[in-house]
């Protein structure tokens, strides 16, 4: 069932006042000598003070169990944990260095592909603390894995959970970072417990890999007393049957955070681990990265439901048009419950733009998107596709805002769409009015007029009567015909300019080596300021 969260706990304060309710009612109504009457005004106020509870109990804001929620950030962060315990000295990978060693180099070899991207670092023996915060500064990070050692830490044993637990925890509230966490291990744990963390890390939304260092067959080490002397070898087949037990566990709902395993030494690890840290912005542009975000399930519907229930019920005990007042009570709980969780998404989605939450308004509209392949309306997926570019331009990424709108015409062209009026086509007019206008002003901010005409053109033939789309269409008319007079008048200049080149690019030269002259005599006079401040 998962934890029960209340968004308004102080609604429940409103709860101390149905005992005194029921118990001021039992009192008066013992005067009342009738006792069908009695018992019937009794059993009316029980039901009604159940409808209060649930009715207070939604307006509190319950909530339990979670979701995923994807959402866009602006950069990458890893998390890397590494396994210091002694089973990674053990010297059985191909290159004949220990395990510790060849995750050191392979750590390195990740981030010198990963530019822009922030790591820390966790060490896991028997404990997981944070050595190295996230951060940009690889050389911080290239000094501690020079000295990973299991003598690093003193805590005995090795808890793969609790390296995961503190790679969770190194990612700060509210972070901007896509977050993922790799952890460098040969899957040997005194603590059974890795299972424990990959649900952890689905739950949270955080992408998990495992990277396995060693061989299958391994090597006889010593133990943490230096005489003991034992087997090890790298788990592969424990830990992707943790792996299955855990997505097993989390179910369909959680199977986006994928939780993987890569053997370090198996071809093509390294694209697979530097895969997810691609840009998915359209063309690159406004790089954004794909994440995940968990949120609380709310349940204040299935409470108004029961409220509605039992305040039905309570009527229906106390009065005798019994069948009518059934009928206004479903009426009423259609009513109330009828709305799919499509429209309520995009409802709030706009109420987060209008606000200026632009990223909660993102996340909203690409819930919706996804569930409108499973079996909502395509008019919805227009809906949600429109108020996410929509919000994109607000933010500044023109490029992804341009991606959603084309994906409204469905690889038409926007002039095709536009002009079809068969029953075909699901999308609302107002719709696609919307997208041509938008299309049109990002047309004319960027400077194509001719292309910006041609989308107010289109919109103007949906809905003739919009007076702003006529002005901007004049306008973009308006800018084509001083652009080609401007054309022209520079080609008629193009030789006189042409005539005037040599004289003018020698005092160009001139005064280009001038400013040459003054930049060094800037720099000589500067020499002597203290340079161990310039970092």
């Amino acid at each position: 069932m998962g934890k029960i969260v209340f968004a308004h706990p102080l609604w429940l304060w409103a709860l101390i006042f149905v005992i005194p309710a029921l118990a001021f009612i039992w009192y008066k109504t013992s005067t009342i000598e009738s006792k069908s009457i009695r018992q019937r005004v009794r059993i009316r106020s029980i039901f009604f003070s159940a409808a209060w509870f649930n009715l207070v109990v939604a307006a509190a804001g319950i909530s339990w169990g979670s979701y995923l929620v994807g959402v866009q950030k602006s950069s990458n962060g890893v998390a890397m944990v590494f396994d210091v315990s002694n089973s990674m000295l053990a010297e059985d990978t191909k290159n004949g260095a220990s395990r510790l060693k060849t995750a050191q180099e392979y750590a390195r070899l990740l981030m010198e592909k990963s530019e822009g991207t922030s790591f820390s670092v966790i060490l896991a023996k028997g404990d997981g603390i944070t050595a190295v915060p996230l951060t940009q500064d690889y050389q911080l990070i290239d000094s501690l894995l020079e000295v990973l050692s299991p003598n690093l830490m003193s805590a005995p044993g090795t808890s793969l959970y609790n390296g995961i637990q503190a790679a969770l925890d190194s990612f700060p509230q509210n972070f901007s970072y896509a977050p993922h966490i790799w952890v460098f291990t040969d899957g040997e744990e005194t603590e059974s417990r890795l299972e424990n963390g990959m649900t952890l890390c689905m739950e949270k939304g955080v992408p998990l890999t495992i990277i396995g260092f060693g061989s299958t067959e391994g090597r006889d080490i010593f133990t943490g007393d230096g005489t003991t002397v034992i087997h090890s070898a790298m788990q592969k087949n424990t830990i992707l049957s943790k792996i299955q037990s855990s997505q097993a566990k989390m179910g369909k709902s959680f199977e986006a955070v994928y939780c993987s395993f890569v053997e370090a030494e198996e071809k093509g690890s390294a694209a697979k681990l530097l895969s997810p840290l691609k840009a998915d912005s359209f063309q690159n542009i406004n790089q954004s990265y794909s994440a995940f975000e968990t949120r609380d399930r709310p349940r204040f519907k299935l409470f108004l439901v029961i409220a509605l229930f039992w305040l039905a019920t309570g009527i229906f005990v106390s009065e005798k048009r019994r069948s009518s007042l059934i009928f206004q009570s479903l009426l009423i709980m259609m009513i109330f419950t009828g709305c799919s969780e499509s429209k309520n998404l995009i409802a709030e989605g706009c109420f987060d733009y209008h606000n200026s939450n632009y990223n909660s308004a993102i996340s909203k509209y690409k819930t919706v998107i996804e569930k409108s392949e499973t079996g909502d309306s395509s008019l919805i997926r227009d809906y949600a596709l429109f108020n996410l570019g929509t919000t994109y331009l607000a933010e500044g990424e023109t490029a992804a805002a341009l991606e959603k709108y084309h994906e409204i015409f469905g690889g038409e062209s926007e002039s095709t769409k536009a002009g079809r009026t068969d029953a075909s086509i699901s999308t609302d007019e107002k719709i696609i009015f919307a997208v041509l206008y938008n299309l049109g002003v990002v047309a004319y901010e960027s400077g194509n007029f001719d292309k910006a005409r041609g989308y107010f053109k289109e919109a103007l033939k949906i809905d003739s009567t919009d007076l702003q789309a006529k002005i901007n269409l004049e306008l973009c008319i308006s800018k084509n015909e001083t652009m080609g007079r401007q054309n022209e008048s520079t080609m008629s200049k193009a030789a006189e300019n042409n005539k005037k080149a040599s004289g003018g690019e020698n005092s160009l030269f001139e005064h280009i080596k001038e400013n040459d002259k003054k930049q060094w005599k800037n720099s000589e006079s500067t020499s002597d300021t203290d340079l161990s401040k310039d970092y």
